[in-house]
């Protein structure tokens, strides 16, 4: 009895010191930088009874979470830094379905998403298209991000 009474403690106090999802704090958390209307940096800090996989999630989930605040529909996650010991930043790109926009590499036309003149449902349907085509895994829906990433609270 007195063994279970132990590993029941322990259990209670190790699953309290996890990060929890929220504006960071003394326990870690997320916090977010308005860069330009449409730019964020994104960062998540956690500590030592966090994997690094749910802090990425998480600054991914609360970059979503920007997205949809403001009316974006897409977003592009730049390429991640990690800081500390425990952390990750994303700068992180938004855009609105109602808008053409060009992704170019070394000066030429990489791929284009149309959303100009089309329904959103097109258009989402389109950028899913561009995303397996061309564009690759750092670009997302950004209602997609909240399904794939809502795990991460």
């Amino acid at each position: 009895m007195k063994n279970l009474f132990y590993a029941l403690l322990l259990l209670v106090i190790t699953s309290a010191c996890q990060t929890p999802y929220g504006s960071e704090g003394f326990m870690g958390g997320y916090s977010d930088i308005k860069i330009s209307d449409s730019t964020y940096r994104v960062s998540y800090a956690g500590n030592d009874y966090i994997s690094f996989r749910i802090i990425r999630a998480r600054a991914k989930l609360r970059a979503g979470e920007i997205a949809i605040q403001n009316g974006f529909d897409y977003l592009v996650f730049g390429g991640s830094e990690s800081y500390r010991r425990r952390g990750v930043t994303y700068t992180v790109r938004m855009f609105r379905f109602n808008e053409n926009i060009r992704f170019n590499s070394k000066g030429k036309t990489v791929c284009t998403i149309k959303g100009e003149g089309l329904s959103k449902v097109d258009a989402e349907k389109h950028v899913r298209n561009k995303i397996a085509s061309c564009l690759g895994s750092n670009y997302l829906i950004a209602t997609d991000v909240i399904k794939i990433y809502g795990y991460a609270r």
